[in-house]
């Protein structure tokens, strides 16, 4: 009967969208697919967050795209019985930004459909931010969708003549809108992708909006089905409401359920064990689902100092304001996420495709069960087991806590500002430490190297990440000169 409704519900939207891209039938059962129109880039009015001109011939495009999305609840206690029903209907009408190759034989089959953030009050594409220099080098397709209030709001209050038309009443609608904008991806006339063939879409999202996939993918996907995967990117413990704009609904640990039908990869770094509570929420792997832990790491996890620079650039152009400084007592943890995390999206492809799901990671260590609770002020760094240098252990191991230049936390009491417990902490080496670990330069390249090459053969690394890594600590001089160097 669930089921049923569900399908009633979509039907009904599917009649009430009037399509503009094909004829009135859906790619994927039971999705109605929406109207679309471009919204052009002029000389007075671009996307927020435009990345244009990107490297590597890919080009940048925006769409509104509108339709009527279902607000649900859950039929029984909720979770973990996921089972929903349809209380309302309304009118939606928000946008997709597309990142894609402008030559179709540079892309690689695969399109990452990423549920925008909106922690900030407003739309960060956060996987892109960490990944775009991956994603165009590997010839990947990438969308993000705006899917909830908060983003679409803030997008009418920054540019109302481009923006004006734009409303979802509830994120409640989130589950239908992000079911629809793949609807209207996976149209075969449709000018969305400009005449790519895509042969897997994977939905993503980071933090709040990994948070929100967890019911999608319990509660949704098993009846839109238009995702052949997902990457859940910085989950916490629990899950959001259905309908209104929560970020927690319970104080559970929710799974993914083991039964979900295609390939889910979530990816957790120490961090998020902590200021989210994930420990809590732990699951075994499952012929579905796979779980990575990244040591070190602060919540989310360091992008490629490129692509770093690149996404504060276009916050700051499009909010005019500038990255806050942070408390010069508490630096930031900057232990980088992009190489397993370019790792992991290469193994999650080839699982989407029918190949071999990633390897099994190391889980942290912990120093004891954590309760399903928020965690208390000051945040347990001490529920990390960690090594005689502070380190975590467990994990996936990299070059920065293999060989290490200070100590990484993934969580921090002390940083100043909204959420500035996020950014972690670092407690860097003084001079002796660090000489006593690296007597020689070529005794800090050495163990470098030896990380790196590990995490590659373990399949936690790409070879050319490898070697980057491997050359930075080659023009590095640390070991070399007696001082203490900073990452």
């Amino acid at each position: 009967m669930i089921r049923m409704v569900y399908r009633l519900s979509l039907a009904l939207g599917l009649m009430a969208s009037a399509l503009s891209t094909t004829a009135s039938v859906s790619v994927a059962q039971n999705v109605a697919v929406p109207t679309v129109s471009l919204l052009p880039t002029t000389a007075t009015s671009h996307p927020w967050l435009a990345w244009a001109p990107l490297d590597d011939g890919y080009v940048e495009q925006e769409y509104q795209f509108s339709g009527t999305a279902g607000l649900y609840a859950y039929a029984g206690s909720g979770p973990p019985q996921w089972d929903v029903v349809l209380h309302d209907q309304q009118p939606y009408a928000t946008r997709m930004i597309v990142r894609r190759p402008s030559d179709p034989d540079k892309f690689n089959g695969t399109l990452v459909v990423e549920w925008l953030n909106v922690t900030a009050g407003y739309d960060v594409d956060i996987e892109w931010g960490h990944m775009a220099q991956y994603f165009m080098r590997s010839g990947y397709a990438f969308v993000g969708v705006s899917a909830q209030a908060a983003g679409v709001e803030a997008l009418k209050n920054w540019d109302p003549a481009r923006y004006g038309n734009l409303n979802i009443v509830d994120d409640g609608q989130s589950y239908d809108i992000f079911s629809q904008a793949a609807a209207a991806l996976r149209q075969p006339s449709s000018p969305l992708l400009g005449g790519l063939q895509v042969k897997q879409m994977i939905g993503t999202g980071v933090s709040q909006s990994a948070w929100r996939l967890v019911p999608y993918i319990n509660a949704f996907h098993p009846m839109a089905h238009v995702y052949d995967g997902y990457f859940v990117h910085s989950r916490g413990r629990s899950v959001p409401p259905l309908q209104g704009t929560g970020v927690v609904s319970d104080n559970q640990a929710d799974p993914v359920e083991a039964r979900v039908d295609v390939p889910v990869l979530v990816f957790e770094t120490e961090g998020d064990l902590l200021a989210l509570n994930y420990a809590a929420a732990r699951q075994e792997d499952s012929v579905h689902v796979r779980t990575w832990e990244l040591s070190g790491a602060n919540h989310v996890g360091g992008a490629t100092p490129g692509d770093a620079a690149i996404a504060a650039g276009v916050r700051a152009r499009d909010t005019g304001a500038a990255t806050p400084p942070g408390n010069p007592a508490c630096l930031g943890d900057p232990l980088p996420a992009w190489p397993v995390l370019n790792a992991a999206w290469d193994h999650l492809r080839t699982w989407v495709d029918g190949g071999d799901p990633p390897p099994a990671a190391p889980l942290i260590k912990l120093t004891s069960t954590p309760a399903a609770a928020p965690p208390p002020p000051g945040f347990p760094n001490s529920l990390i087991a960690r090594d005689t240098m502070g380190n975590a252990l467990g994990g996936i191991r990299t070059p920065a806590i293999d060989a290490p230049v200070g100590t990484y936390y993934g969580s921090s009491p002390c940083n100043p500002g909204r959420l500035g417990y996020l950014a972690g902490l670092f407690v860097p080496f003084d001079a002796a430490t660090q000489a006593k670990l690296y007597p020689s330069h070529d005794a800090y390249v050495a163990k470098v190297t030896a990380s790196a090459q590990k995490a590659v053969s373990d399949g936690f690394m790409l070879p050319d990440d490898a070697t980057q890594l491997i050359n930075e600590a080659n023009a590095s001089t640390i070991g070399s000169l007696g001082e203490v160097v900073k990452p």
